[in-house]
């Protein structure tokens, strides 16, 4: 997930201004406390948007939305299905696609404890 992808925003670059502000993850009306995780979930894949709600629900301090990949290709992000995990500061902590779950629970593991507020 810490690979950079050419043509899409990666770990450690600020998030894209415009594709937080239309998300919510910036502004005045944006939590400053709160990790984001951007999901974009394959079409048609319930059991993927399942397994993806079991690894994030141990962690309540993490702010979870969804998009579609006409969004995301409109804000200038990947349009694989995946997801961006953002930190409080608006950098992006990690970047993985669908099958990269496994990643995704560990990079949540090293990144905020769960149960935690």
């Amino acid at each position: 997930m810490r690979g950079r992808l050419p043509g899409a925003p990666g770990p450690g670059t600020v998030f894209p201004r415009e594709a937080a502000l239309a998300l919510g993850t910036a502004g005045p009306d944006a939590d400053p406390a709160a990790w984001t995780l951007l999901l974009q979930p394959p079409a048609a894949d319930a059991r993927w948007v399942t397994e993806t709600g079991h690894v994030v629900a141990r962690r309540p301090q993490l702010s979870v939305l969804w998009r579609g990949p006409e969004a995301a290709e409109r804000q200038g992000l990947c349009r694989r299905p995946g997801c961006y995990l953002i930190r409080v500061d608006g950098h992006i902590a990690a970047h993985g696609h669908a099958g990269d779950l496994d990643r995704l629970e560990a990079e949540l593991g090293l990144q905020l404890i769960p149960g935690a507020r």
